[in-house]
């Protein structure tokens, strides 16, 4: 008898398909050997996609059969079952002088069957190719509605399609109100990608695969568009249907802020800049960076989107330092304002107690009226009587009412205590900048002072003209200095 091996294999989409299961394959190619006088002395099963590199058992079949060269023949249920492209067909037909056997597909051991054979080859990569391209097609077809084609992000939950409904992504109830806490922290300017790493993993947090959050990580989550009520697919940004955690405009706040910062600022080589990081140009708009230079040190715009630099005035280092620290004293906080800050604060702590008070029974009210009617949505789309889009269109906007009853909920019953503190601690140090700059022990220290307080400083033809303030500095000092114009 002609020695043989056997193998079959099916893909994950097929294993439910009887025609093509394993046990099928294998009863017919025992059938086939027996028919034709061959013995069948290994067998080989793959689950896996043909299209796939690396099938396991493929591979085994390879080495058995250089290993054994008295066995030159592999017998399956179909052609496409081993081969998929013509490398495969030329690695076991011309290089290890295999006979391919095919129940289904029969051929003769001549120039006339290995041209069969080859024909099929090319059907099977056709297949493949078009399988390929229709999938293709159906994930940029569900992006361009405004689906999500990948695993949702932390702070998400896919729901998988049921009989009623389709896939659909939801808000997670458990990791979102830290996902979108992430965001409004970072977007102050206060807090490095490291502090809110570790403070995710002190909250126990993890990724999607249950890593601990990274530096790194933590910025991929900052700068998915997901977030803001976006979708991404090969580089093309669309429209989602899923709720949005976070504001655009937070989101822009946040991705300011990353533009704004390098791991280096203040660093470059063994020299220390102070205002590295945190200089615009008011002429060309491009961020300015620092020279060291055998005559001084200087503040230079960076190049422009076309490579090209422009020609605006290098400023020298030591001026230019020397503006932003009488700067600090001419916008401090007087003792007079600092009272009325901390009386605004004041206030503000006491209207939050009354609207707890009076609209918080308000907002469960509404919730329990928006939850009810989302549940008859819902029974109306299960009894065929409400078309899908106008569902999703009514689901919508009944999710975003949710979404701001919970937010205005969460607002009322926050921590006011916390908060009070951080802004008396924020109005102490607005009204001391000078002698916080002054105490500060080391350069890192005064570029860490002064990046709490600023996230721009605009330069134009070599005096600073322009300034904006990091969140809450923003609502405490008073702007000297205006786009264009230049500091009295």
């Amino acid at each position: 008898m002609t020695p043989c091996v056997m193998y079959t294999r099916v893909s994950s989409e097929e294993q439910a398909k009887v025609g093509y299961s394993i046990p099928f394959q294998r009863a017919r190619l025992e059938a086939h050997a027996l028919d034709r006088g061959l013995e069948v002395v290994e067998r080989f099963e793959d689950v896996h996609s043909a299209k796939q590199t690396g099938r396991p058992s493929f591979e085994r079949l390879l080495r058995y059969v250089e290993a054994h060269p008295l066995v030159r023949t592999v017998l399956v249920h179909r052609v496409d079952r081993l081969i998929r492209n013509h490398y495969e067909y030329g690695l076991l037909v011309e290089q290890l002088g295999l006979r391919v056997l095919s129940v289904v597909e029969p051929a003769e051991d001549s120039a006339a069957g290995r041209l069969q054979h080859g024909v099929s080859v090319v059907m099977a990569k056709y297949h493949s190719d078009n399988l390929s391209q229709e999938v293709v097609k159906g994930l940029r077809a569900k992006f361009e509605a405004g689906g999500c084609v990948t695993k949702a992000p932390v702070g998400y939950k896919n729901v998988t399609r049921t009989r009623t409904e389709k896939a659909k992504v939801i808000v997670d109830g458990k990791t979102a109100p830290a996902v979108r806490q992430l965001f409004e922290t970072y977007a102050t300017g206060q807090h490095s990608l490291g502090s809110l790493a570790e403070e995710f993993s002190d909250l126990g947090l993890t990724t999607k695969d249950g890593h601990r959050f990274t530096d790194e990580r933590v910025k991929r989550v900052l700068q998915h568009p997901f977030y803001a009520g976006l979708v991404r697919y090969r580089g093309d940004v669309h429209e989602g249907t899923h709720p949005p955690l976070v504001s655009r405009e937070l989101f822009e706040r946040v991705q300011s802020v990353i533009r704004g910062r390098s791991d280096v600022h203040g660093a470059k080589g063994s020299k220390f800049f102070l205002l590295r990081g945190l200089l615009w140009c008011g002429t060309c708009g491009t961020k300015l960076t620092a020279e060291d230079h055998p005559k001084g040190s200087y503040y230079r715009c960076l190049p422009g989107p076309d490579g090209r630099r422009g020609s605006c005035p290098y400023v020298r280092v030591r001026a230019l330092d020397g503006q932003v620290v009488a700067l600090l004293k001419l916008i401090e906080l007087t003792p007079a304002l600092k009272a009325e800050a901390l009386v605004r604060l004041q206030a503000e702590d006491a209207a939050r107690a009354k609207a707890r008070v009076t609209d918080e029974p308000k907002l469960l009210e509404r919730k329990r009226k928006l939850e009810d009617k989302l549940a008859r949505l819902t029974d109306a789309l299960a009894d065929g009587t409400l078309p899908k889009e106008e569902y999703r269109a009514r689901r919508l906007a009944i999710d975003d009412d949710l979404r701001e009853v919970d937010e205005r909920t969460a607002f009322l019953n926050e921590d006011f205590t916390a908060l009070l503190g951080n802004h008396e601690v924020a109005i102490e140090t607005a009204a001391s900048l000078t002698a916080f700059y002054g105490s500060a022990a080391t350069e890192e220290e005064r570029k860490t002072h002064l990046r709490r307080v600023f996230q721009r400083i605009e330069v134009t033809n070599k005096e600073i003209t322009g300034i904006e303030y990091n969140p809450p500095f923003d609502l405490l000092l008073t702007n000297p200095v205006k786009a264009g114009s230049r500091m009295s």
